[in-house]
């Protein structure tokens, strides 16, 4: 087995995302429940240089698991220390399309 580098994995309660061993600019989405690939545009996310750090949003609502998915986020901080964040969208029922990726900051060191 290989070691997961700290930092490159995250994992929510109906999502788990992993920054690829392989290629380091690429982020893959499972859910948790299934163990499978998220059934969205989603489910593999290529980033334009390496990923250093991913991080899923907490928020769980027991109600309501259509809305869990829908305000998912993912942080992800790059090789130049620049912070993203996207939405995380699952298929449930949802009519997902291509998500935007925004950046946030610049010369960042960490977040939580």
């Amino acid at each position: 087995l290989q070691e997961i580098p700290h930092g490159t994995l995250s994992i929510s309660h109906d999502t788990l995302a992993l920054v690829d061993n392989s290629d380091t600019r690429i982020i893959r989405l499972f859910n948790t429940k299934t163990g499978g690939a998220l059934n969205s545009s989603m489910a593999v996310l290529r980033c334009e240089t390496d990923v250093r750090v991913v991080k899923l949003s907490q928020q769980y609502s027991l109600s309501n698991n259509y809305d869990n998915l829908k305000n998912r986020r993912l942080a992800f901080l790059d090789c130049k220390n620049e912070l993203f964040i996207t939405p995380v969208t699952d298929s449930y029922g949802i009519s997902s399309k291509v998500t935007t990726i925004r950046k946030i900051g610049t010369q960042v060191e960490a977040f939580a």
